[in-house]
């Protein structure tokens, strides 16, 4: 009789298969709603802020972001407008022309359908009437796109900064510790766990609030303040590690 580990639903070879396949589903699950979500906040701002015309508006955020990224420049670790323009570049690539190919036929197909029914279908002429009314569609979604990338490259300009604070804070954390074990003193495992998933959970929400954010006057006021914060928590774990190993 086969035992349960032979089977191919428990299989070892299964088993090694599975995480990998699992990996890459949510991180591009994870991917598509943050994207989503940025374009979704870019486009309630648009709208709230300049019903009349929303295209402009979102081309002015982007302009400002852009020279917010020029301003940040590109340094040693990061470079921020590099990866702008290979975010808009990838995304362009794939998310525009889907989107250009879906909004052409759902444009085309309802005057496509009475032109042939009524034995006047051109295909040139339709085409081009659904171009031009796609137009919109197409200028708002690379708006949309142009704005995740610079407000992603904006926020990972926040590395160095948040590298040096890091290396400070464990330091500082470590003697903290050695000084506690010396000298016996209190150890706490919730203050420990708690500021370790407390790093990951700031980060992502620092990078929400960064994409939501209707503008960045001055990236610096949002940036610091969220890195100090990130390093008090390393600097927390650090503190109440346990003190036997």
């Amino acid at each position: 009789m086969p035992s349960e580990g032979s089977s191919i639903e428990h299989g070892i070879l299964v088993a090694q298969w599975k995480w990998p396949l699992r990996v890459a589903f949510w991180v591009s699950m994870i991917s598509v709603s943050v994207l989503l979500y940025s374009m979704g906040a870019q486009w309630l701002w648009s709208t709230t802020r300049s019903p009349e015309d929303k295209l402009a508006y979102s081309e002015a955020i982007v302009a400002h972001d852009a020279l917010v990224l020029q301003s940040i420049g590109s340094g040693a670790v990061v470079d921020a407008p590099g990866l702008a323009n290979w975010i808009v570049e990838t995304l362009e690539e794939n998310v525009v022309k889907v989107v250009i190919g879906t909004t052409r036929a759902l444009l085309s197909w309802p005057a496509e359908y009475k032109a042939r029914r009524e034995g006047t279908f051109k295909p040139d002429q339709n085409g081009q009437r659904a171009a031009d009314n796609a137009n919109e569609y197409v200028r708002s979604v690379r708006l949309y796109l142009q704005g995740f990338a610079l407000r992603t490259a904006i926020y990972a300009s926040m590395a160095p900064l948040l590298a040096l604070l890091m290396v400070l804070a464990s330091v500082d954390g470590f003697a903290a510790r050695a000084i506690r074990r010396a000298t016996a003193g209190r150890e706490s495992a919730s203050l420990y766990h708690r500021a370790k998933l407390g790093q990951p959970f700031v980060a992502i929400m620092g990078y929400i609030a960064v994409l939501g954010l209707p503008e960045m006057s001055d990236p610096h006021c949002t940036l610091v303040p969220l890195a100090m914060l990130i390093t008090l928590l390393l600097r927390t774990q650090t503190a109440y590690y346990k003190k036997y190993l």
